[in-house]
């Protein structure tokens, strides 16, 4: 999923584990990118279109 474009970044423990308990997403990684796409719409940096595209 990671190409060379992507970034790495590092989550508090406290983070993860909340995470983990979600139900939306398959794996860590889809659930970080859900859980960035719907705070960047609810922030107003993206449409719901993009954030759907994220």
């Amino acid at each position: 999923m990671l190409d060379k474009n992507d970034t790495n970044v590092q989550l508090p423990n406290e983070i993860i584990g909340i995470l983990e308990k979600s139900v939306n997403g398959k794996n860590i990684d889809e659930k970080v990118r859900l859980s960035l796409a719907i705070g960047m719409f609810v922030d107003g940096t993206v449409t719901l279109e993009r954030a759907a595209e994220l």
